[in-house]
């Protein structure tokens, strides 16, 4: 295969004299800016920013826009390429998400972190944090057996006596358990304590904080149904719990919330996260009219307000505010519709629910549930029960006393949109003329 250079010069100019691309999309968060700051303060530029020149002496940039906002008088290197207008916006559109399919060896990075000695606090600062995070990622290889720290495809052959958690860290059966305190979860260090919920301040309360999804719950999803590069967006975010996750793993996506708190909650959280992590837009909005176009998202993840459970906003428009399950159900299957208008065909849509009692009654709202999504034209992918050691410890005693199982668990029901089944690569695990014996 001939590779044309397309570099015809490199050149020193002053950075008010480039011009930013008008369909840059890319975004610099403060600590992004005062890092980069710090840095070149202390290194200089030791590499050129990237332009093509439509005209001559026309320079307009393809990477490099935050080193050129820092200071417009500054001389800056820049590398100029003979591209037309439509290779122009290629290169814009794909130049950073290539760079970030590149996975990492932790034990070199760690190594090359430990030995380099930088004296400025603000590059400390982030290397510290890169620290920490190589750190945790070593810790997690080291808990799947792996050295790559990324994501992954078993091929497993029975035969061997391999098994999936060797791979994977853990089971891959259709039961989840909670893990208690969440220790061995990546993101576990950057999530935040939850307020208080004045509605548990009761005496007798067992609890008097809001309540989340476990961690590893929220990290078992991440690594069952995401690929790299992988877009999502979280709705009825709530705690923000599955966003965070997401993006300790590398993921970039968004998160919607009708409720006040929750969003305030949202940006504190998504500032608490390491530098390595993901990008996510905390949003107020409405479940019912999501503000995105059609087909922007791979996945959706949805832990919704259950049934009679929790009350959270004054809104109208909230889940939480339905009066009877019939009503409540017809506003979740909108909810699911909106969700499957947005993410692609063949996307995934993740959703948690549980059953409840009415009158002593169980009311099987999870099937209900599954019902109301395909009937809005999704398609049931998988289904996972995930229990709860939390919940079976609160309601031991009341469903010993009234002659029943503790219902201590939720569903993970995974919907798919229309289209053809996700994959990872290889054969359809539906296909047995693919599958050589022994193959689990």
């Amino acid at each position: 295969m001939e590779i044309r250079d397309r570099v015809t010069d490199l050149r020193r100019v002053r950075a008010g004299d480039l011009e930013p691309h008008p369909e840059n999309w890319r975004e610099h968060p403060d600590h992004q800016i005062e890092t980069m700051r710090d840095l070149l303060e202390q290194v200089g530029y030791s590499d050129a920013l990237l332009a093509y020149e439509p005209e001559p002496g026309h320079l307009v940039l393809l990477d490099g826009h935050m080193r050129q906002a820092l200071d417009p008088d500054q001389e800056v290197p820049v590398l100029v390429v003979d591209l037309t207008e439509d290779e122009a916006k290629l290169v814009l559109a794909t130049h950073d998400p290539v760079a970030s399919l590149a996975g990492s060896a932790n034990v070199v990075l760690e190594r090359l972190l430990n030995d380099v000695h930088e004296r400025s606090a603000g590059a400390m600062s982030f290397l510290e944090r890169l620290r920490e995070d190589t750190s945790a990622a070593l810790a997690m290889d080291s808990h799947m057996g792996k050295d790559d720290g990324g994501f992954w495809a078993p091929k497993i052959d029975s035969a061997t006596g391999e098994h999936a958690t060797d791979y994977v860290g853990y089971d891959l059966g259709s039961v989840w358990w909670e893990t208690v305190g969440d220790g061995e979860c990546r993101a576990a260090p950057y999530i935040l304590p939850l307020p208080a919920n004045p509605g548990k301040a009761a005496e007798g309360r067992l609890f008097g904080n809001y309540s989340r999804s476990p961690l590893c719950e929220m990290e078992r999803i991440v690594r069952t149904y995401m690929v790299p590069g992988d877009r999502f967006l979280e709705v009825c975010a709530g705690w923000w719990t599955f966003s965070a996750t997401a993006a300790v793993w590398g993921m970039s996506g968004a998160g919607i919330d009708i409720w006040d708190v929750s969003v305030g909650f949202g940006r504190k959280q998504m500032k608490a996260l390491p530098a390595s992590a993901g990008t996510v837009e905390v949003r107020r909005g409405d479940a019912l009219a999501l503000p995105y176009d059609d087909d922007e998202f791979d996945i959706a993840y949805c832990n919704p307000p259950f049934y009679q459970l929790e009350r959270y906003s004054d809104a109208p428009e909230d889940l939480a505010a339905k009066r009877t399950s019939e009503e409540w159900l017809d506003a979740s299957g909108r909810m699911m519709a909106e969700m499957g208008r947005v993410v692609r065909s063949g996307g995934l849509i993740v959703t948690v629910m549980a059953d409840y009692r009415v009158d002593g009654i169980l009311e099987p709202l999870g099937a209900r549930w599954i019902l109301e999504g395909v009937s809005r034209g999704l398609l049931l992918h998988d289904v996972v029960i995930q229990r709860m050691l939390s919940q079976q410890i609160r309601m031991w005693r009341k469903a010993w006393t009234a002659r029943r199982t503790a219902k201590a668990h939720e569903y993970v029901i995974v919907f798919r949109n229309s289209g053809e089944p996700p994959r990872r690569g290889g054969p359809d695990e539906s296909s047995s003329a693919e599958r050589e014996p022994g193959d689990v």
